[in-house]
C-alpha cells in the first residue's frame, strides 16, 4: 500500500516537473528562434521590405562603411519634420560603428524608417536593461527610456517622435514606429518574409544601396495628373569604406522606359579631353552627355533633345543642320558669373563641341532671329558671335570646333581642375559633377532674390525643406558621376 501510494506520488511529481520542462523549453525555443534565426541571417533578410509603390533607400554596409551624408540627405530633406528630427537620423552615426541595414520609405503618415545593427555585448545588455548605450550618448538631448513587453521606446527633447528598440542577442532592431518592430518579430519568427535583394554590383564591396522612385517620375511624365506610375525607376550602389575621397559603381534599373530603345543603343563612349568642354570658374554643377548622330536616332531621343532640334529649325537651320548641332559631346555647365538686372548670379551655359562648321551657323542663326541682328562684342578664341550685355549677358560664338551659348560672362575664369578630371574620361558616355557646398550657398542665396519680386510672406513648407537640403549639402563634398552606358557607371567623391 505504502509503495503504491509512494508510486502514485512519484507519477504525479513526474508529470509536473515535465510540463514545467516542456514550458521552459518552448520559452528557451521560442527566444532562441528569435535570436538564433536573427544571428545567422543576412542583416537585410531581416527587414520589412517597403513598398514598391513608394519612394524608398535601403541601405546595407559593414562596419565602417554606412554613407551617412546620403542617408541624412534622403532622410532629413524628404520631409518636413513638425519640430525636431527622426531619432534614427540623430543617431545614424552608431550604424557606422557596426555591420547595419537602414531602410528610408515613405508612406501616407509620412516617412518611415527602420533598420538593424550589430552590438557590442555589453551594448547590447544595456539596452535590454532599457538604458542607452555609453556609445549612443551625445546623439539625443535629454533621452528617457521605457521597456514594455521587451521592446525599448526612446524619447528624447530634440526628435519629432519615439524611437522602438527590440535587441535579438547582438542586434539591435530600431524603428520610428512600434508597428514596424511587430512586422520584424513576424519575420524572425518565419511567419512573414523580409527583404530579398541579390546585389548585381560590386557583390564584395563593404557597402550596398536601392533607391526606388515609387513610380513618382512615371507618374510626372504620363501627363494624366497621377503622383504614380507603373513604371518604377530604381539605382543600385556599391562602394569602398567611405573616407574623404573615394568610388563607388552603380547601376540603373527601369531606364528602359524613359529612353527609348534606338536612342539607349547609340550611345557610345567618348575620349573627352578632346572635347575642350568651357567649363566656367566657379562651377556649381555640370552635365555633358555623347549625343548619337541624330540624323538615325532623332525620332527616339528625349524630349529636351527633340525640342532643341525643333529650335535650331525654327530659327533657320535645315533639319540636316540642327540634328548635326545636337549630335556629338555636349555640355551644360552652372558656374561663373553674368548680369541680370543688379543681381551678379551664377551663369548657364551649353556647349556644343566638335560640330565643325555647323557651329558657325548655329551662333549665326540665333544672333540673326533670336537678337534680331544685333551685332555682340567678339570673345577670344571663337571667330564667329560673340556677346552682349543688354537686356543680360548673353553670349553666343563659334570657332571651327565648337559653339557656345548661354547666359553667362565669357571672361569668365576656367575651371582647371574639372578640365583635368574630363581629360581622365576616355570611354565615358555621359558625366555629372555638383559641388554641394556650393550648390548649397546657390540656395541661400535664392530668398533674397525672390524677396525682390514678392512680398515678404510667412515661411511656407516648401522653404523649410529648402533649407533643410541646404543645411545637408553644405556639410558634402563634391560628387562626379560618370555613365559608361546608360544603366551603368561609376561615382567619385571627395
Amino acid at each position: 500500500m505504502n509503495i503504491h501510494c509512494f508510486e502514485q506520488r512519484n507519477f504525479g511529481e513526474y508529470l509536473k516537473y515535465f510540463t514545467i520542462f516542456v514550458v521552459i523549453a518552448a520559452v528557451i525555443a521560442a527566444v532562441t528562434v528569435f535570436t538564433v534565426r536573427g544571428e545567422r541571417r543576412g542583416l537585410l533578410e531581416q527587414l520589412p521590405p517597403p513598398s514598391e509603390a513608394a519612394p524608398s533607400l535601403v541601405i546595407s554596409s559593414g562596419k565602417g562603411a554606412f554613407p551617412l551624408g546620403i542617408f541624412r540627405l534622403f532622410a532629413d530633406s524628404a520631409t518636413v519634420l513638425p519640430s525636431g528630427t527622426s531619432p534614427i537620423s540623430a543617431i545614424s552615426p552608431v550604424f557606422s560603428e557596426s555591420d547595419s541595414a537602414v531602410v528610408v520609405t515613405e508612406r501616407d503618415e509620412g516617412l518611415a524608417m527602420y533598420g538593424v545593427l550589430r552590438l557590442a555585448a555589453d551594448d547590447a545588455k544595456t539596452l535590454e536593461r532599457g538604458s542607452l548605450p555609453h556609445s549612443w550618448t551625445g546623439y539625443l538631448t535629454d533621452p528617457s527610456l521605457t521597456i514594455t513587453d521587451g521592446v525599448v521606446q526612446i524619447s528624447a527633447a530634440d526628435t519629432a517622435s519615439s524611437m522602438y528598440i527590440a535587441v535579438a542577442g547582438s542586434l539591435a532592431f530600431v524603428a520610428d514606429t512600434a508597428s514596424d518592430i511587430e512586422r520584424v518579430k513576424g519575420i524572425l519568427s518565419g511567419k512573414d518574409k523580409g527583404i530579398s535583394r541579390k546585389w548585381t554590383v560590386e557583390k564584395k564591396w563593404e557597402g550596398h544601396l536601392l533607391i526606388s522612385d515609387g513610380g513618382i517620375l512615371a507618374g510626372v511624365l504620363s501627363g494624366t495628373g497621377s503622383d504614380r506610375g507603373e513604371a518604377l525607376l530604381s539605382a543600385e550602389a556599391a562602394w569602398h569604406p567611405f573616407e574623404k575621397e573615394g568610388e563607388a559603381a552603380w547601376r540603373v534599373f527601369g531606364m528602359e522606359h524613359y529612353l527609348e530603345g534606338a536612342f539607349m543603343s547609340e550611345l557610345r563612349g567618348f575620349d573627352w579631353k578632346n572635347a575642350e568642354m568651357f567649363i566656367p570658374d566657379p562651377l556649381i554643377t555640370a552635365f555633358g552627355i555623347n549625343l548619337p548622330d541624330m540624323s538615325a536616332a532623332a525620332q527616339n531621343a528625349p524630349q529636351i533633345v527633340r525640342a532643341l532640334i525643333d529650335y535650331l529649325i525654327k530659327i533657320g537651320l535645315t533639319q540636316t543642320e540642327a540634328r548635326a548641332a545636337a549630335s556629338g559631346p555636349t555640355s551644360v555647365s552652372v558656374g561663373g558669373r553674368t548680369q541680370i538686372l543688379w543681381f551678379d548670379l551664377p551663369g548657364i551655359i551649353i556647349d556644343l563641341a566638335d560640330r565643325g562648321d555647323v557651329a558657325r551657323k548655329v551662333v549665326e542663326r540665333f544672333w540673326a532671329d533670336t537678337f534680331m541682328g544685333a551685332s555682340p562684342r567678339p570673345v577670344d578664341g571663337y571667330e564667329w558671335g560673340g556677346t552682349t550685355d543688354l537686356p543680360f549677358t548673353v553670349t553666343a560664338a563659334a570657332n571651327e570646333k565648337k559653339a557656345i551659348i548661354g547666359i553667362t560672362q565669357p571672361d569668365s575664369p576656367q575651371n582647371d581642375k574639372m578640365k583635368q578630371r574630363l581629360a581622365s574620361l576616355k570611354d565615358c558616355a555621359a558625366w555629372l559633377f555638383v559641388d554641394m557646398p556650393k550648390l548649397a550657398t546657390l540656395l541661400s542665396d535664392m530668398p533674397s532674390v525672390k524677396d525682390m519680386f514678392y512680398e515678404d510672406e510667412e515661411s511656407s513648407a516648401e522653404d523649410e525643406a529648402v533649407d533643410s537640403m541646404r543645411d545637408v549639402l553644405s556639410k558634402l563634398g563634391s560628387v562626379l558621376v560618370m555613365w559608361d552606358t546608360p544603366e551603368t557607371g561609376r561615382i567619385v567623391w571627395n
